[in-house]
């Protein structure tokens, strides 16, 4: 994914460029940055004398903080839960239709690991049954 320069940087270049100090090419040569990114600070800092990153474009996410601390909630008092399980408890509770991937995304960025019962047959610690074995 790509990165945005830090502030200071651009700031540099637009300054050392608007005060004459070279080109734009060696503008950008001597600050390591592309000349379409120069050109495009220098047009940002025109427009807006800004000149912030723009923040990434995409879906915010469908889980808030609200939502990841009650399915944290969920997990630490049924570790045995299941994904589908917890996306009913949020649908029902939130009213959001989560799927069972994003269920697994929320659970792993809370750092949860669930637990699964074990299927040990109770039958197995019965006296006779030791006998016979």
């Amino acid at each position: 994914m790509p990165f945005s320069y830090p502030v200071e940087l651009r700031d540099k270049a637009v300054k050392a460029y608007l005060k004459g100090k070279g080109t734009q090419e060696e503008i950008a040569s001597i600050f390591g940055i592309g000349l379409s990114s120069l050109r495009r600070y220098l047009r940002q800092y025109e427009e807006s004398g800004d000149l912030a990153p723009k923040p990434h474009p995409g879906r915010p996410p469908m889980l808030g903080e609200v939502e990841l601390q009650r399915i944290k909630g969920w997990v630490e008092v049924t570790p045995d839960i299941e994904l589908k399980e917890l996306c009913a408890l949020v649908e029902q509770e939130f009213g959001k239709a989560a799927s069972e991937p994003t269920m697994c995304r929320a659970c792993q960025a809370l750092d949860l690991r669930r637990k699964k019962k074990s299927y040990y047959a109770s039958e197995q610690d019965r006296e006779d049954v030791k006998k016979n074995a």
